[in-house]
């Protein structure tokens, strides 16, 4: 014979238990834990850039990066227009 008031509680317990478990599964979120160290690439930066590569051609992306302290890749695409 079917009990529906037990069927019931089993249920309740149940979703009591998943609830429970999928609040275990979530992650915190993404806390940065260092400070940024590199400047932000602004149009002012790039024009600096591209003036700085135009008066020093024998230096390397590299080498400027470390000058404007930004990374080789916002240096290669400052050169290219990209910013």
């Amino acid at each position: 014979m079917s009990n529906i008031p037990l069927a019931r509680q089993l249920i309740a317990k149940g979703r009591r238990l998943i609830s429970k478990g999928l609040a275990l599964m979530t992650r915190a979120p993404h806390i940065r834990k260092t400070r940024v160290k590199m400047r932000r690439m602004t149009a002012e930066l790039a024009e600096d850039i591209r003036d700085y590569e135009r008066k020093h051609p024998d230096l390397s992306e590299h080498e400027i990066a470390h000058h404007f302290n930004v990374n080789a890749g916002r240096v290669s695409e400052a050169l290219n227009g990209k910013h």
